[in-house]
């Protein structure tokens, strides 16, 4: 038996009559909202796809063994993480400036060698 739940319909009707009741002004800050927000979510979505690339090559690339966390916001790639050694590092940093999208890669990575 297939159970459906008509709340959240109930609700958006609600809330779609309620706007007749709405001045000019009101629509117009509410139709800015959705835009912002639309955006918003664009924006989110473009730097999910960027850190999933990223993470993606990261995780398939064989010569690679340590673990990095990756950010994305605006096509600025953030990358932490302690690397094997500090060849590890450049070549991993090389490769994420080359893909498609990234515009600026900040680096948090530390490896032992450097540290001494």
């Amino acid at each position: 038996m297939k159970r459906t739940t008509t709340y959240p319909i109930l609700f958006t009707l609600a809330c779609i009559g309620s706007l007749g009741g709405c001045n000019q002004n009101d629509q117009k800050s509410l139709t800015n909202d959705a835009a912002k927000l639309a955006a918003t979510a664009g924006t989110a979505m473009k730097n999910a796809e960027l850190a999933g690339k990223v993470n993606i090559l990261l995780s398939n690339w064989k010569g690679i063994d340590s673990a990095v966390t990756v950010q994305s916001e605006n096509g600025v790639i953030t990358l932490e993480g302690t690397m094997k050694n500090h060849e590890e590092k450049r070549k991993v940093l090389s490769v994420v400036n080359q893909i498609r999208g990234v515009q600026k890669v900040i680096s948090r990575l530390k490896s032992p060698d450097e540290e001494r």
